[in-house]
């Protein structure tokens, strides 16, 4: 089905799926837990489910003959730190715009982490001191007509905006996806758990 979708490979392949045991006998072991590794996925910047979405977006990107890749998010966004990624992979710039959405009271957390990752990509990074809202951005707007007015040509790329009809198809057509049986859980593909 997926063939029908025009798709820029950025993944390894399915996603492996991994019991854990030891939380599993940790919890009485009437249970089996297994948790989708998104983590292992990639070798772009530690992977994640949001790069499955972007392997089908990104040829509409490349179509459209954009050289920078647009969007924002908050300050330790995994969001923009895969477009930093994948714009570095695929030869184009990158300009984050990354909003104070979550309050923090580290000194540095707006220069380690995601941020961090993401200038060490190659994108060019703002930080705005706005909260969040789910509407259209002024300073995304003001981004894009900034990469206008010096001669580039972006790709406007809205974070929470409806899937377009590829990416859904993408995203629930993933293979192996996770089938719970009778006393087991399948925890989301963002989920790390450790035990002892």
């Amino acid at each position: 089905m997926l063939e029908r979708f025009e798709r820029y490979p950025l993944t390894f392949g399915p996603t492996p799926i991994e019991k854990l045991d030891r939380l599993g006998k940790h919890l009485g072991g009437k249970v089996e837990i297994y948790a989708k590794r998104e983590d292992c996925n990639s070798g772009l910047a530690f992977g994640g489910n949001k790069l499955r979405k972007l392997e089908y977006l990104i040829p509409d990107a490349i179509a459209s003959d954009a050289d920078t890749l647009v969007t924002v998010g908050g300050v330790q966004s995994n969001h923009t730190r895969m477009i930093a990624a994948v714009a570095a992979k695929i030869g184009m710039k990158c300009l984050l715009v990354q909003e104070s959405w979550v309050p923090h009271e580290d000194v540095v957390y707006d220069r380690v982490g995601n941020i961090l990752l993401s200038r060490i990509l190659g994108a060019e990074v703002r930080l705005v001191d706005e909260g969040f809202d789910i509407g259209i951005r002024h300073s995304w707007e003001k981004a894009l007509y900034e990469v206008k007015a010096r001669g580039g040509r972006p790709y406007a790329y809205q974070p929470g905006r409806l899937f377009t009809r590829t990416a859904a198809s993408a995203m629930s057509g993933s293979p192996r996806r996770c089938a719970p049986r009778r006393n087991s859980l399948c925890l989301p593909s963002t989920t790390s758990l450790f035990a002892r």
